[in-house]
């Protein structure tokens, strides 16, 4: 018979304080989270109460709801979105993701496939990945990797894509081998997810669990010194990760209440009301000055206020703290820029890019100075190819073969072409630079 456990009977008295201190210390963070939640609740009623019914002050109340896990209070809030704007594809998703967190993956699917049924979007791009993620979990394996793939070659080639390929594929070369397929779709289902695993590993180096599961490819496999070697990486990775930071959780909650702010004063800037934006602006400086992302907003609303010197130096003292805020070195350099002096303006609209490369509205405004005012000519080539990798619209690729053609890279220049006409097929400005193109080289 086994003896009955005694409370604490072999547990140092040491220990028995550090817990005691440890779960008191995690009642004062819940407590502080419901407050930092409620308080920011109460801010998008008193917005809702200047706007009623404004879809976008709804979505603010509805992310409340969800980041601090209501996910039934999300739903709701959400469905209030759509009501007033059937085609937010946002809220539709965060109706998808509060049901995903519910584990109502039935729910959260249909919500992804209406979402996926559309035109392409943002929302679309996250819900391939939400909808990958359903089919894994119901052991769907090959359909998951399908979407996955999709959404690779649609341009999501992050890490973290690649990492959950790699999964998928395992999973699916698993189920293979108990099926006993083939042995070579097996191993060529095997190789591919060795190949998305370390390319996950190549983008961000950190990503602990593509080690675990290359670990458990190799054990199959036979390669036991190889297994080892990835769990040994993956454990080094896990020992290496931060822990938990209680003592941080009330500057967390801070953020939470300034971003809430922050959230209503974009859609009150965006229902054009200035005053209610500026208070928004105000309240989340007050819950957290030293908040470069609310010393920023506050700028913004001062620009937009036509505060322009104070905006200027808002930004100024935002860029000496953080030298590559690019939201301060863009709209600086916009200021620099409406007040005509174009010199000034280059450098700061040019670091705002290179701090964000996908910005493409900073490239082709860098190549527009470049082509237009002689500012930045020596990388003009530069500019049209950053400008073209950010938005691979057919404009871009017609304004990058035209630096071609002017530098006298004519074959370069044809293949851009070329590619630009694979995506846009009837766009004039490209039919004209192909003729042109083949006209200059008859004549050459």
């Amino acid at each position: 018979m086994s003896r009955p456990l005694r409370a604490h009977a072999s547990i140092p008295l040491v220990f028995c304080l550090l817990s005691a201190g440890f779960a008191r210390q995690a009642r004062e963070t819940a407590a502080r989270a419901d407050g930092a939640y409620t308080r920011s609740v109460e801010l998008a009623r008193q917005a809702l109460s200047r706007r009623p019914g404004d879809a976008g002050l709804l979505r603010v109340l509805a992310s409340i709801h969800f980041r601090q896990g209501r996910f039934r209070e999300a739903i709701a809030a959400f469905q209030d979105v759509l009501r007033v704007n059937p085609a937010s594809l946002e809220a539709r998703l965060g109706v998808a993701q509060s049901h995903f967190q519910l584990e109502e993956l039935d729910a959260a699917e249909r919500e992804l496939r209406q979402i996926l049924g559309g035109p392409e979007s943002p929302q679309t791009a996250q819900s391939r990945r939400d909808l990958a993620e359903i089919l894994f979990r119901r052991g769907q394996h090959a359909e998951a990797a399908q979407l996955l793939r999709a959404a690779i070659e649609r341009g999501d080639r992050t890490a973290s894509m690649w990492f959950l390929l790699g999964r998928a594929l395992e999973a699916r070369a698993r189920d293979g081998r108990r099926s006993s397929p083939p042995q070579e779709e097996v191993q060529r289902t095997e190789a591919e997810a060795v190949a998305a695993l370390q390319e996950a590993l190549r983008i961000e180096p950190a990503t602990a669990q593509a080690h675990f599961v290359l670990a458990s490819i190799a054990r199959r496999q036979g390669d036991l010194a190889g297994a080892a070697a990835a769990l040994d990486a993956f454990k080094n990775l896990k020992a290496a990760a931060p822990a938990v930071d209680l003592a941080g959780a009330a500057q967390a909650e801070s953020t939470f209440e300034s971003r809430t702010a922050i959230e209503l004063g974009r859609a009150l800037l965006a229902a054009r009301d200035l005053e209610g934006a500026r208070a928004m602006s105000a309240h989340a400086l007050k819950v957290e000055p030293g908040s470069i992302e609310a010393q920023a907003f506050s700028a913004w609303t001062a620009l937009q206020s036509g505060e322009t010197e104070a905006a200027a130096d808002a930004y100024r003292r935002i860029l000496e703290r953080d030298p590559r805020h690019a939201e301060s070195l863009w709209n600086l350099g916009r200021i620099h820029m409406k007040a005509g002096d174009l010199q000034a303006a280059a450098p700061l609209l040019l670091q705002a890019a290179e701090a964000r490369p996908g910005f493409a509205e900073a490239w082709e405004l860098l190549l527009k100075l470049a082509e237009e005012h002689g500012i930045l000519t020596e990388r003009v080539e530069e500019l049209a190819r950053r400008a073209l990798q950010a938005r691979p619209s057919a404009a871009n690729h017609a304004k990058l073969a035209m630096v071609l053609f002017t530098l006298g890279k004519l074959d370069e220049c044809a293949r851009v072409i070329d590619e630009g006409l694979r995506r846009h097929p009837q766009d004039p400005d490209l039919l004209g630079a192909r003729a042109a193109l083949r006209e200059a080289k008859a004549q050459k």
